[in-house]
């Protein structure tokens, strides 16, 4: 019977001890696992924890540089974040001489300092993508975007290999900024996307994407962009900015101006968020408040030629002529070949009836763009003053043949056309407006003007009544306009203009 027993019981002990062991086994192996990965990470924690000290370290040393370069950039924030960190002393010596370098703004040497630097020293790729950030930072200010994008691409290239996640955003975003700066705005985009997704709460690259859409002509979209910039980070003044230059364009200007106060309120001393607000304002017809806007602008800035140019516009509203010319005369001065600052010296002149000079003005201004259709517009406008009319004529054409369905351009050749006593064409002229914009109050005051100009009354009075009902100011402008000279002294005429 015992036999029997331990024939039973023994076998089965035994698989119990085996099975205990094996558990026990087990049990040890996994413990082991887990305490050689708990001491690779925190290998892993206390690199990364000296990195990030070693970083701090050394940004804090050159916080100075990185501002100065960051400040210089007026459209875009480069990112320099996470600057290497250096031990050795020659390594050391090579980053002082390149910060110093990028703060005396000759980033020539900081170029080649740094490019020395990497074909001295074997490197950690992580100290290798900040290097790469530097060189391709100096290469931008010196104008080379094309040859910063390589150097932006490798360093994108090797953070995304280590995860290193903070450098691989930044790469993505200057990638764009030097993409935008080239014009190639899909490739812009595609970056600035990366950027916002690898980190989605990075405001810079929301408002990159909006800068990006926004010169795609993706208004809708440009804002939504600017939405989440603020959305992100509420007081960012720069993104409030370019949100109202969006919401202008909507036509939407109340609203921009509300973000333009915004953005001042925020920083008091952007100077887009000034110069943007005047002519919000000016566009609201706002005419003194917006002359202040751009006083404002340029007392902060004096060397930008928009500024000035835009000033000189208020003035010219404002019926300030003399003082609009030197506005645009000081535009030119300071940018002598920007087109739009020479046509709004024509119209300055034009205004001061000094037509002679005006044509020189916009004739530089079809100089530098021939396809500027306002520009030949003023050019028949000018040749008509001097009573040139087939030259006037053959203006207008070439401004019709590069905008053809603006109605003042096709009223102005109605014009030319009845001075020159082609009546048909003049009529044909006249018709077309009233196809393309039927309430263009142009379009009936040039007929008012034609017939008058044959000496046809009732024609003349109802076609100008008629132009008057669509815009009162056409009024003021029948009473000096010679046109209707032989009708000042009509009871009926003085009616009608009164």
């Amino acid at each position: 019977m015992i036999v029997e027993i331990i024939k039973i019981f023994v076998p089965l002990i035994i698989g119990i001890f085996i099975t205990v062991l094996f558990l026990r086994g087990q049990i040890e192996r996994a413990r082991r696992i887990e305490r050689e990965a708990k001491r690779e990470q925190g290998k892993r924690d206390e690199e990364e924890k000296q990195r990030e000290l070693e970083d701090k370290a050394f940004r804090e040393r050159t916080d100075r540089t990185l501002k100065k370069i960051s400040a210089s950039n007026n459209k875009f924030n480069i990112l320099i974040d996470g600057v290497p960190s250096v031990k050795d002393k020659d390594k050391q010596a090579i980053y002082d001489k390149a910060l110093a370098a990028i703060e005396n703004a000759d980033h020539d040497t900081a170029i080649s300092t740094l490019s020395d630097y990497l074909k001295r020293y074997s490197i950690p790729d992580n100290e290798k993508c900040e290097v790469l950030n530097l060189i391709g930072i100096s290469l931008g200010k010196t104008g080379k975007d094309e040859n910063s994008i390589p150097i932006f691409s490798e360093m994108s290239l090797i953070a995304a290999r280590i995860e290193y996640i903070r450098a691989h955003v930044n790469a993505q975003y200057n990638l764009g900024v030097s993409f935008s700066r080239l014009k190639r705005n899909e490739e812009a985009l595609s970056a600035f996307e990366k950027a916002t997704e690898l980190n989605p709460d990075f405001h810079w690259a929301w408002n990159g994407k909006g800068l990006t859409l926004y010169d795609l002509g993706r208004l809708e979209e440009s804002l939504r962009a600017y939405e989440k910039a603020i959305e992100i980070k509420p007081d960012f003044s720069e993104a409030w900015s370019n949100m109202g230059s969006v919401l202008h364009d909507l036509d939407k200007v109340e609203e921009s101006l509300c973000a333009y106060e915004k953005a001042i309120e925020l920083k008091p001393d952007l100077l887009a968020a000034w110069s943007n607000m005047g002519i919000a304002l000016r566009d609201l017809g706002r005419l003194e408040e917006s002359l202040r806007a751009h006083k404002k602008a340029i007392k902060k800035e004096p060397v930008i030629p928009e500024d000035w140019d835009s000033k000189g516009t208020s003035l010219y509203y404002l019926g300030r002529l003399e003082e609009a010319l030197r506005a645009h005369e000081k535009a030119i001065e300071l940018k002598p070949g920007y087109t739009k600052a020479w046509f709004n010296k024509g119209n300055a002149l034009a205004g001061l009836g000094r037509h002679e000079e005006a044509l020189r003005a916009i004739e530089k201004a079809i100089d530098l763009r021939p396809d500027y259709p306002e520009a030949w517009s003023n050019k028949g406008a000018s040749f008509y003053a001097l009573e040139r009319y087939e030259e006037a004529l053959r203006a207008i054409e070439k401004a019709i043949e590069l905008k053809p369905d603006d109605p003042e351009l096709w009223s102005n050749m109605g014009s030319a056309y009845g001075r020159l006593g082609k009546h048909e064409e003049a009529f044909r002229a006249f018709d077309k407006i009233i196809e393309l914009k039927p309430d263009f109050p142009g379009a009936w005051y040039n007929y008012a003007c034609y017939f008058s100009i044959q000496k046809n009354k009732p024609e003349s009075l109802k076609h100008l009544a008629k132009a008057i009902k669509l815009d009162s100011e056409h009024k003021a402008g029948a009473k000096t306009d010679k046109d209707f000279e032989w009708l000042w002294v009509d009871p009926d005429f003085k009616k009608l203009v009164e």
